[in-house]
């Protein structure tokens, strides 16, 4: 079959579907190009907002108390800063009897008299 045997307006129509074929298959490889392109995008706009976000930390310090009287004992916690030593090496110490301490509830406090009797004891072996 030739081109004569086709008539004209079979023809333009065949050209018309083919142009439409065209912009079809353009459009399909935009898709494609765009959905293979997504993940990247998601991963660079990701690490574009932890950027940020880590430009943008405030630290706040936590509320100091103050109090006009010095306190006359201290939680373990307290106590290691204190002593200079981690919190579970008091709790050893009070275990053992070195440390005495009130038992309040579930915690413990210590006499401040104990930490500096703990304190002394410590200079007096380095001297």
């Amino acid at each position: 079959m030739s081109d004569e045997d086709i008539p004209a307006a079979t023809r333009l129509l065949a050209r018309a579907i083919l142009a439409e074929l065209g912009h079809l298959l353009t459009a399909i490889r935009e898709v494609r190009a765009e959905v293979h392109d997504r993940p990247q995008r998601r991963r660079e706009a990701a690490a574009q907002t932890w950027a940020q976000r880590n430009q943008e930390v405030v630290v706040k310090e936590a509320p100091t108390k103050t109090t006009t009287a010095d306190p006359k004992s201290v939680n373990t916690k307290r106590a290691a800063e204190m002593l200079g030593i981690p919190r579970n090496s008091v709790s050893r110490l009070i275990r053992i009897g070195e440390l005495s301490a009130i038992k309040l509830g579930r915690y413990r406090v210590i006499p401040i008299e104990e930490i500096d009797r703990i304190l002394a004891q410590a200079q007096r072996r380095t001297a």
